[in-house]
């Protein structure tokens, strides 16, 4: 079963802002379609650098590494869903969602905490 890439248009849309990357994002996206993925392990026998960043996203070098690209798959389906692309600077800022909801999380408890000891005004 070949392998379904949502969207085209968004890898399309990447290739148009990194233009230097337009040909290894076209490579990729035609040696995925054609490959069987059933587990991570499969894409690591096609893509050996892949990453896995838990929860559930994958990670995989564009231009031996300037670019990063990230996706999720549904394995039993056989579906890839391109989230994000970007520099490898701007990456090494990313967050997973998880990651990011956690720590807006923790700031809001963190926030109320401080509202909290902030001593009233008397208002007149």
């Amino acid at each position: 079963m070949a392998t379904r890439i949502i969207a085209l248009g968004t890898l399309r849309a990447y290739a148009a802002q990194y233009p230097d990357a337009a040909d290894a994002l076209t490579d990729w996206h035609a040696i995925l379609r054609a490959a069987d993925l059933g587990s991570f392990a499969d894409v690591q026998a096609v893509f050996p650098k892949a990453s896995w960043v838990a929860p559930d996203y994958l990670i995989f070098n564009i231009c031996g590494g300037s670019y990063r690209l990230i996706v999720t798959i549904n394995f039993p389906a056989g579906i890839v869903y391109v989230k994000e692309f970007m520099t490898h600077k701007l990456y090494d800022a990313w967050l997973p969602d998880s990651e990011r909801l956690q720590r807006i999380k923790v700031k809001r408890a963190a926030d109320k905490k401080a509202q909290k000891r902030q001593p009233r005004r008397n208002e007149p």
